[in-house]
């Protein structure tokens, strides 16, 4: 460690505008500079690393399969869900996100949304019933397609 530290400390020595690190001789192939920074190479199907692997059984999750996916930006109803809940309706809650990193709370909802509809969030509650009182409520995610973006980037020359 203390040859280490002399050899990083040498590279200091003529500083100018390009910082010059030097060690024990291992070069950075982008600008054929010593590196100070040596990493390791890892073999991941190393013997001593395997013995922490385990194979999982699949996952089967009990109940019904969720009533609602997103797919390019819109509310899709599954076909399950319409099979078996023919006169569902959804209530759409956009989450929005902060004040800061671990507070969020739901925008005004989009009662009785329609399949197709594009999300107004990246992330949204829904909650759906169906006229024999079954009910489903989750927190999903998808990508937003901010159409005022798009049409801004249409004026932008590259």
């Amino acid at each position: 460690v203390v040859d280490m530290k002399k050899n990083m400390w040498n590279g200091f020595e003529n500083i100018n505008s390009d910082i010059y690190i030097s060690n024990d001789g291992n070069k950075d192939a982008r600008n054929n500079e010593l590196q100070a920074c040596i990493h390791s190479t890892l073999d991941v199907d190393d013997p001593i690393m395997m013995k922490f692997y385990k194979k999982m059984p699949p996952v089967f999750c009990k109940g019904e399969k969720n009533w609602v996916y997103v797919k390019n930006g819109t509310i899709q109803f599954s076909e399950e869900a319409k099979k078996r809940h023919e006169n569902f309706q959804c209530d759409y809650y956009p989450l929005i996100r902060g004040p800061g990193d671990y507070k969020f709370s739901y925008g005004n909802p989009v009662e009785d949304i329609k399949e197709g509809s594009p999300l107004l969030s990246d992330f949204f509650k829904i909650n759906c019933w169906d006229d024999k009182n079954s009910t489903y409520e989750n927190i999903h995610a998808g990508i937003h397609v901010n159409t005022t973006i798009k049409e801004r980037l249409k004026l932008t020359k590259p």
